[in-house]
């Protein structure tokens, strides 16, 4: 059993993250679509556990308390899971999407919140429906820049990941190449970043995390 699937089984021992008793017993029905949408992707198995984990080590160092660790972890977990509800023939497509499969996709930070609702409590839907924002307002879907801690991290730690895992269509990157376009990602392109989408002091601490965990 790896690290992440250990962490996994220690947290759903927390059932305060559903709404109901019985909203918990859909968890596995949400871990299943998980599964689902990375086979259709062909991404390297595992994504939305590795991004939980390291979402969990990065609140963690961050001092967090247990309550908002608990939530950034199934924010985590089940970032993706409105991917469901896209057609597989754009989750899937192998070649460059275009603009308008492109605006598809974005749209399923909504429908993970409409999958969730009911399931999991407001905080945790709360940081789902923001992970592709960005501090410069230049994410989606709704360009905002004033994001929760949650949301920051989640940004952070799926980005590090998307580009260090073996996608089909994206070049693998090392961990150190990821982590210096991190970096590069808190910079203005003024001095030759590619501006000032997540913050400086959770990505030099999630660096150091990496470093450790390399």
């Amino acid at each position: 059993m790896t690290k992440e699937q250990k962490l996994l089984q220690e947290m759903l021992t927390h059932k305060n993250i559903a709404k109901t008793p019985s909203a918990f017993e859909r968890i596995a029905d949400l871990l299943e679509w998980n599964e689902e949408i990375e086979r259709t992707e062909e991404i390297e198995s595992g994504h939305s556990l590795r991004v939980a984990y390291l979402s969990k080590k990065l609140a963690e160092r961050l001092q967090l308390d247990i309550e908002a660790q608990i939530e950034i972890y199934f924010a985590a977990l089940f970032h993706d899971i409105g991917k469901h509800c896209i057609s597989k023939e754009i989750i899937g497509k192998r070649s460059r999407l275009t603009d308008e499969e492109f605006d598809i996709i974005k749209t399923h930070c909504q429908k993970s919140e409409e999958i969730l609702n009911g399931i999991l409590n407001e905080h945790i839907i709360a940081i789902i429906k923001e992970h592709h924002e960005r501090i410069d307002g230049s994410g989606y879907p709704n360009g905002l820049q004033d994001l929760s801690i949650g949301a920051k991290i989640l940004g952070i730690v799926d980005s590090y990941d998307a580009m260090t895992s073996q996608r089909v269509y994206n070049k693998t990157l090392t961990e150190k190449e990821a982590l210096a376009e991190l970096e590069s990602c808190t910079l203005e392109k003024e001095i030759g970043g590619k501006g000032e989408l997540y913050a400086e002091n959770l990505v030099n601490l999630f660096k150091t995390i990496m470093l450790e965990e390399i």
